[in-house]
C-alpha cells in the first residue's frame, strides 16, 4: 500500500514521519538485510559475479552455465577457450 506524504518544509517531513513511527519499533537491521534475498544465492560471491559478466563475450544468456562449468575465478583461468 502506497501513502503519499506532502510537507511545505523539511521540518514539516520530519515531524510527520516523526508521528508516522511512534507506534512502530525499529527495524532490527539483519533482518532488513535478509529481505529480498534468495537464500540459494547467500553464498555467492557477488564481486566475482560482477567481475566475469564484464568481461568480453559474457552475457545474460551466457554466465549462468560459464559459473557452472568454471565453478570459481581460478576455475574459469584454467578453462580452454573452446568450452
Amino acid at each position: 500500500r502506497l501513502r503519499l506524504v506532502w510537507s511545505r518544509s523539511l521540518h514539516a517531513t520530519a515531524d510527520m514521519f516523526r508521528q508516522l513511527k511512534a507506534n512502530y519499533d525499529e527495524p532490527d537491521p539483519a533482518v532488513c538485510a535478509q529481505v529480498g534475498m534468495d537464500p540459494t544465492n547467500a553464498n555467492r560471491n557477488t564481486a566475482a559475479l560482477d567481475m566475469l559478466r564484464r568481461l568480453p563475450g559474457v552475457n545474460d544468456s551466457n554466465f549462468r552455465a560459464l559459473c557452472k562449468e568454471a565453478g570459481s575465478m581460478s576455475g574459469l583461468c584454467k578453462l580452454s577457450s573452446e568450452t
